[in-house]
């Protein structure tokens, strides 16, 4: 099934230079999947009842053109065949008022038991209702992130309560935005792709800090917990990144 739906971005969707925001580009998709998830009987609401939680692993994110202030753009998502009975994968395109695509996007899931964190397998019963498909983005796996030898020092982030999702920990989207803090102001005008790999959730009360590099390919961040990585980040910079 692929599912569609118009956005009309709202003012505080665009950054300085009145593109969309990084940060808001991946709310938006993300929203749009969980609209698709309702649809398909599976909402974040319902879950939390049964006691389990879907949880995301990981984005890959392919820029060719940020939308402009005021452009409403369509974005439609998918869920791809269950290979893995441990985690799915799910597709995104946002397309201008003209169909043509201006991002394309993959993200990795798992469902998780929500009061102890642990992986759960994933039964056709609640899978086969989002009417899997065989389409995919891209024709590689996901990109492995391992980050650079020396990252150097770490800057403290303070973890802010409206950070924190219905599960109480950091939300996948705003990591980008801690990273943004310990980042040159400019550091996201020329990106191209996103990678984010989540290891473990930072909670409200931790302790968390940021460590950027640049890389050949753009710039690397860790973003610290108390007990170590929680997430890793790279940014893209250039054409043709798989």
């Amino acid at each position: 099934m692929f599912f569609e739906e118009k956005y009309t971005p709202r003012m505080a969707d665009f950054d300085r230079r009145g593109r969309m925001s990084l940060s808001s580009l991946l709310c938006i998709i993300e929203d749009i999947g969980g609209h698709h998830s309702h649809a398909a009987g599976d909402d974040v609401y319902s879950n939390l009842r049964e006691g389990v939680a879907w949880i995301n692993a990981q984005w890959r994110v392919r820029i060719t053109a940020l939308p402009g202030m005021f452009d409403s753009v369509t974005v439609t998502t998918w869920a791809r065949e269950l290979t893995n009975p441990v985690s799915v994968l799910r597709d995104y395109t946002v397309a201008d008022g003209k169909g043509d695509i201006l991002v394309r996007a993959e993200a990795k899931f798992a469902l998780i038991e929500a009061k102890t964190g642990r992986i759960m397998r994933i039964g056709p019963d609640r899978y086969e209702p989002y009417g899997p498909e065989t389409k995919a983005l891209f024709d590689t796996p996901m990109p492995r992130l391992r980050p650079p030898a020396d990252m150097g020092e770490a800057v403290p982030v303070a973890l802010r309560r409206a950070d924190m999702d219905f599960n109480g920990h950091v939300h996948n989207t705003r990591y980008l935005d801690l990273a943004a803090q310990a980042m040159p102001e400019d550091a996201f005008e020329n990106v191209t792709g996103i990678d984010i790999a989540y290891r473990r959730s930072l909670t409200e009360g931790e302790n968390a800090a940021v460590a950027v590099k640049d890389v050949p390919e753009g710039r690397f961040a860790v973003i610290y917990g108390g007990d170590g990585p929680s997430c890793f980040i790279r940014l893209l910079e250039g054409e043709d990144r798989p």
